[in-house]
């Protein structure tokens, strides 16, 4: 195989460990890989908004797609959470600091 395949590792590890660590792509046993960290670099640099902040929008935008009055493409609701940084700060954001706290 020519190209690199690019899989969550979690994914990954849990199908290994279903199907007796047989390759998914190939089928060969003691399928090994490891973690791209250049991409991994780039993923943590992506900037993204709180993923709660994003999940209470679609079910406001749900309950208004009844109702009238909002214009196209606007965007309906309150920010509660303005959570906008990095990947790589995520986890730490929704641990500690985010106030839409499950």
């Amino acid at each position: 195989m020519d190209e690199s395949l690019t899989v969550g590792e979690n994914c990954l590890n849990q199908f290994l460990n279903q199907k007796s660590h047989f390759c998914p792509v190939v089928p060969h046993d003691n399928c090994l890989y490891f973690q791209d960290r250049m991409a991994k670099r780039c993923i943590n640099e992506l900037d993204v908004i709180c993923p709660r902040q994003f999940q209470q929008e679609q079910e406001q935008q749900l309950q208004m797609s009844t109702q009238q009055g909002h214009e196209e493409g606007e965007t309906p609701g309150i920010v509660i959470c303005d959570f906008k940084g990095k990947v790589k700060q995520l986890n730490d954001h929704l641990e500690h600091s985010c106030c839409l706290q499950m």
